[in-house]
């Protein structure tokens, strides 16, 4: 009976943060027509993960949709961190999520639009990062999305154009491309399980590709 019990509760902690998710973003079906404001109360790591009220005992983890910033290790971390302080912080912003509710840490996943200083319009938080070259395109779940086109053009513009992260990227390394992902690989062995085509780092990324876990590390300068 105690081995049931034991069951039974670690069942119920498994399901916990997808409660936590639930509270924030409580509808799964067309989630793309509802939006959600919140207030930026702290920044977390990188840039590109936010803590917004209301959520579950006040507060709750957002990812950016779409984006994929510096970790802590990387080249420009600290400058994505400020860009995204600069966007949101104390600000009260709309989250919008489309095709999926979470990441695989459980952070709800959001198009974040913030108030344009400058103006009484609203800025695509996701997409400035891009377009500002402190972030590149993650376009796993933006895929036949609206916006997916939009992000892909703003990521070439700020390639050409070797903003930030892009000026310490070698673009010109040879790539290798898996067959029916997203993934590239900066050495032809690294997944010898899948079929690749050559290319350059650079044409990666224009074809919004990203870079595997294990060559991540290998694309700086």
């Amino acid at each position: 009976m105690k081995k049931i019990k034991n069951t039974i509760l670690a069942s119920l902690l498994l399901l916990l943060p997808a409660v936590l998710i639930y509270t924030v973003f409580p509808k799964t079906e067309n989630v793309q027509n509802n939006k959600f404001s919140g207030q930026v109360v702290r920044l977390i790591t990188d840039g590109d993960t936010i803590v917004v009220t209301p959520g579950l005992d006040g507060e709750h983890h957002i990812r950016y949709l779409g984006v994929d910033c510096p970790e802590r290790y990387e080249t420009l971390y600290s400058k994505a961190k400020d860009l995204n302080k600069k966007l949101v912080s104390k600000k009260i912003i709309t989250l919008v999520p489309l095709t999926k509710i979470s990441d695989f840490y459980y952070r709800g996943l959001a198009l974040v639009y913030a108030k344009n200083d400058s103006d009484s319009g609203e800025i695509l938080v996701n997409l400035k990062i891009i377009e500002d070259g402190l972030g590149w395109f993650y376009p796993k779940d933006m895929i036949g999305t609206e916006l997916y086109p939009k992000f892909k053009e703003k990521q070439i513009e700020a390639i050409g154009l070797k903003k930030n992260i892009w000026s310490e990227i070698l673009l010109e390394k040879s790539a290798y491309k898996d067959t029916g992902n997203i993934y590239f690989h900066t050495a032809n062995n690294c997944n010898s399980k899948v079929i690749k085509s050559e290319i350059t780092i650079k044409e990666a990324f224009e074809s919004c590709l990203i870079p595997c876990k294990k060559c991540r590390q290998k694309i700086w300068k």
